[in-house]
């Protein structure tokens, strides 16, 4: 579209200040026919990009905003909470057990339900009990031993707040690993039964025996006279649980340590070692269970394979990362297995395991 001119040119140009105004002016009137008719677009053009320190200064108002609106929310939603539990969650739970309670005073003797129902707090009826206490005892100590940092440092990094020292990984399993290893202790009493049986410890009823319970179980297997009920009774309803939740602690560690040398620092030495064991406690899972069950002369033969795959992997496993570390020691650059070595490390392991 050709520009309007001045009265001295017969053309626009550019350097002529009153050409430059006329055509201004000339723009102008354009934009103002344009809007009567309202045939102008008014939408805004394209924008440059926010600014970081726009973009920082807007999340900063936000979170301003949000901090606001929790201010109220989050005393709501405890003051709701507080109230259902004293005018609804309490009632409905309390209520038929103290009915059941005097049901069974009047009518069967003046039995205590309470003691029958809690079972001296071991049972996982009530929250507060000592087989959870137990299990979480038990699961942050193997934890601690020495502390376990993978975890801490793989939501340090997504969350880019670092790998956090000894002492912070310590608190943090003692105190909000202490209430994951509290409500997984309940496992342990899923059917009554671990409960029932310490409750019995308790009554004088039973005789527990726990620095013998691996001799006792092996002549339970190969003493085909054997026929001691009661210690079949107490192993597998206490210390088989007992047995598989430490194991379970220990893959749930030997887990970490192969996601965390994946995903933090590729280790290739130590995902393998780590494979290598936890694969071994799965067999001795296996071999410790035998004993609840009833074999014949074959399978007894063939329960020593298990114990062989236990033993052989998990000293694997050890010699593999020992192994690594020299590796490592030498040059860092070391930290993955080239792929002949692959080759003959997943047939070493292969043939351990079919053999």
């Amino acid at each position: 579209m050709a520009k309007k001119s001045c009265e001295k040119h017969e053309k626009f140009n550019y350097y002529c200040e009153d050409c430059q105004e006329a055509n201004r002016i000339n723009e102008i009137q354009k934009k103002v026919r344009l809007l009567e008719r309202e045939e102008l677009d008014t939408t805004e053009g394209p924008r440059k990009p926010l600014g970081r320190r726009y973009l920082k200064f807007k999340w900063f108002k936000k979170k301003i905003r949000v901090k606001k609106y929790l201010k109220i929310i989050i005393p709501v939603v405890v003051i709701t909470l507080v109230l259902l539990t004293i005018f609804w969650f309490w009632p409905a739970w309390f209520g038929p057990i103290h009915l059941n309670a005097q049901l069974y005073n009047n009518k069967a003797g003046g039995l205590d339900y309470y003691d029958f129902y809690f079972l001296k707090f071991w049972s996982i009826n009530f929250f507060f009990n000592k087989t959870a206490l137990t299990g979480a005892i038990i699961g942050c100590t193997i934890m601690s031993l020495p502390p376990n940092q993978n975890l801490l440092t793989m939501i340090g990094t997504l969350l880019k707040f670092g790998k956090p020292s000894r002492i912070k990984a310590l608190i943090f399993w003692w105190t909000a690993g202490f209430l994951l290893f509290y409500l997984f202790g309940m496992a342990m009493d899923a059917g009554g039964q671990f409960s029932w049986v310490l409750y019995l410890y308790e009554k004088g009823e039973i005789t527990l025996s726990p620095f013998t319970v691996f001799i006792d179980a092996f002549d339970v297997l190969l003493n085909p006279n054997n026929m001691n009920i009661e210690f079949i009774f107490v192993y597998s309803r206490l210390y088989l649980p007992l047995i598989y939740f430490i194991f379970a602690i220990f893959i749930f560690r030997g887990v970490l340590n192969i996601v965390s040398n994946y995903y933090l620092k590729r280790n290739d030495y130590n995902i393998i070692s780590n494979a290598s064991i936890i694969i071994g406690l799965v067999f001795g899972m296996i071999f410790l269970t035998l004993p609840t069950l009833a074999l014949n002369g074959i399978e007894l033969l063939q329960m020593w394979s298990l114990v062989l795959a236990f033993v052989i992997l998990i000293g694997l496993g050890i010699l593999i990362y020992i192994f690594g570390r020299l590796k490592l020691a030498k040059d860092p650059r070391n930290n993955m297995i080239i792929n002949p070595l692959k080759v003959k490390i997943g047939i070493l392991a292969g043939a351990l395991i079919f053999s």
